[in-house]
């Protein structure tokens, strides 16, 4: 049995200096009974330069927090013959962020596009602890400075005009540096991409269909080289939800499936098969 206990105080405050100008900053200091105490500052801004064009901003400092499978996993594939265990004594990524990003946006669609890059110190990665001539036995530790930075594009529209039908899109490019070896991070799949459908449907129902691909994975190095030599498969699922509004004001309840057709890739850590579940919202009348 394992347990973790975090507490994440925060402040922000939004005003707007200037017409069509809106400045966001705010602070978070995070404390945790494993890790520490952390404090992440972050200041974002929004301008709108025409009627439907926005842009947007930010740059703050930040941390990721390993989590609960990163400390404490162990997962043994005995299939491929490999096996994934956690570390209790990882400490947080620290990260330098900065976004820009452009949205046009009107009543029935939008386009938005962004451009990243985060520095990374302490980053968490899987590296190989077992003996060269035993099963391969995988653990997440922190490694030196590196960087991320990339692309995203999102757009979604209405495909009929009443709204009962609307799709989505959404890609990402991605490049990575471990700054110590040169090399690409391990675990950061460079391209992903989402199509999704959402649909008004008789008897009052509302379904959501999305298309989710993870791309190719770097997984191992090879010891000598450090080039990469094991990758992780892409994966391509399907997502359903069906969702309705009971009578009851304010209820609302759904049937969901993530990855609808039970595909099991390669390489793959943790389960990875068909994961059905059912929700049930209350929303309170002043927050609708």
């Amino acid at each position: 049995r394992r347990s973790h206990t975090s507490l994440e105080p925060f402040a922000q405050l939004e005003f707007s200096p200037l017409r069509g100008f809106t400045l966001l900053p705010g602070v978070r200091m995070t404390h945790s009974d494993v890790w520490g105490t952390h404090v992440t500052p972050r200041v974002a801004a929004r301008a709108q330069v025409a009627p439907r064009v926005t842009l947007r901003a930010s740059y703050g400092d930040g941390f990721r927090a390993p989590d609960f499978k990163e400390l404490f996993l162990f997962f043994q594939n005995t299939n491929a013959g490999y096996a994934v265990q956690g570390n209790p004594l990882l400490q947080p990524e620290h990260s330098r962020n900065a976004m820009l990003g452009i949205e046009w946006a009107t009543a029935g669609g939008y386009v938005r596009g962004q451009l990243f890059q985060n520095t990374f110190a302490d980053f968490i990665e899987t590296q190989i602890v077992s003996a060269p001539n035993e099963a391969p036995v995988y653990e997440y530790q922190n490694r030196d400075r590196g960087w991320t930075r990339g692309a995203e594009f999102e757009t979604g529209a209405n495909l009929v005009a009443s709204g009962r039908l609307r799709g989505e899109l959404g890609a990402s490019l991605l490049r990575t540096r471990d700054e110590r070896s040169g090399l690409e991070l391990l675990g950061w799949p460079s391209r992903s991409a989402r199509i999704g459908v959402q649909a008004v449907l008789p008897l009052a129902l509302r379904s959501s269909v999305t298309l989710v691909h993870t791309g190719r994975t770097p997984m191992q190095r090879d010891d000598s080289t450090g080039a990469v030599q094991s990758w992780r498969d892409a994966f391509t699922r399907v997502d359903l939800r069906v969702a309705r509004t009971l009578p009851v004001s304010g209820l609302e309840f759904a049937l969901g499936a993530d990855n609808l057709f039970d595909r099991r890739p390669r390489e793959w850590a943790g389960f990875t098969g068909r994961h059905v579940y059912t929700t049930l919202t209350y929303t309170l009348p002043g927050l609708r």
